[in-house]
C-alpha cells in the first residue's frame, strides 16, 4: 500500500553542488523514460519496483534533483521528501504509464483492462467531470489551489498542475478568481500522499471558464 518516496532523500546528499537544468516536468520526464524501459509491468515484489524506481532516479535525474536539493534551507531531508512527493504528482499528471502501473500495483489495485477483457488494451485514462459554482478559496502553495463551491453546496479543490486553456487571463493574478461564478472541468487521480503514507484522490484542474450571466468568458 505504499511507494517509498522518502527513500529519495538520502539519496539527495550526493552532487548537492549541482547546477544542471532543476525543471520539474524534464525531471519527471527523464524519470519516465527510464522507467518505461525497465518494464515496470513484469516485476512482481515492492522491493523490485522501489529497486528500479530509485536507480532510475540515481541513473538518470540525480544532477537536476541534487540542483534543486543545494537551493533549499539546508533541511536536504525534508527538501527531499517534499520534491518527492511533487515528482510523483507530476508523474501521474503527464500520465507516465510505468509510474501509473508500479502505484496501482502497490495499492493492491488492477488496471482497468484487466478488469475489461474486453475492451482494446490502451493506457488507462480518467474521466472528466464538470459543475458549475462559485470559487471560494484560491491557494498558493508547492501548486495552486482553487477551492470550488457547487450549487449543491459540495466543495471541490482543483489542483493547477499544467496549463489551462483560458487560464492566460487570470494565472498571473489567480487570487482574483475568489468570488467569481466559474465553469470548471477536472480529473480525478489516486496518488500516494507521503505526508500522511496512504493513497487518496487529488483532481486535476482541465479547465475554467469565468461565468458572465451564466454564459462562460472566453
Amino acid at each position: 500500500m505504499k511507494i517509498c518516496l522518502l527513500f529519495i532523500a538520502p539519496l539527495f546528499f550526493l552532487n548537492a553542488n549541482a547546477q544542471k537544468d532543476t525543471s520539474l516536468r524534464k525531471t519527471s520526464i527523464a524519470i519516465c523514460n527510464c522507467l518505461e524501459k525497465k518494464n515496470m509491468g513484469a516485476l512482481k515484489s515492492e522491493a523490485d519496483m522501489q529497486a528500479v524506481f530509485l536507480k532510475c532516479i540515481t541513473d538518470s535525474a540525480m544532477d537536476a534533483f541534487s540542483a534543486i536539493i543545494a537551493e533549499s534551507d539546508g533541511d536536504t531531508y525534508k527538501a527531499g521528501k517534499d520534491l518527492g512527493e511533487k515528482i510523483a504528482l507530476d508523474l501521474l499528471a503527464m500520465g507516465c504509464k510505468p509510474f501509473v502501473t508500479m502505484s496501482l500495483k502497490l495499492a493492491g489495485g488492477k488496471e482497468e483492462e484487466t478488469a475489461t477483457a474486453s475492451k482494446p488494451k490502451k493506457e488507462t485514462e480518467a474521466a472528466s467531470k464538470s459543475l458549475v459554482g462559485d470559487v471560494i478559496k484560491v491557494e498558493e502553495k508547492d501548486f495552486l489551489y482553487i477551492t470550488v463551491k457547487a450549487e449543491s453546496g459540495r466543495e471541490h479543490v482543483l489542483i493547477y498542475l499544467q496549463y489551462v486553456p483560458s487560464s492566460d487571463s487570470w494565472i498571473k493574478e489567480p487570487l482574483r478568481l475568489k468570488g467569481k461564478k466559474v465553469k470548471v472541468t477536472w480529473k480525478e487521480y489516486e496518488v500516494y500522499q507521503t505526508k500522511i503514507k496512504e493513497f487518496s484522490n487529488i483532481k486535476e484542474l482541465k479547465e475554467l471558464d469565468i461565468m458572465v450571466k451564466d454564459a462562460p468568458v472566453k
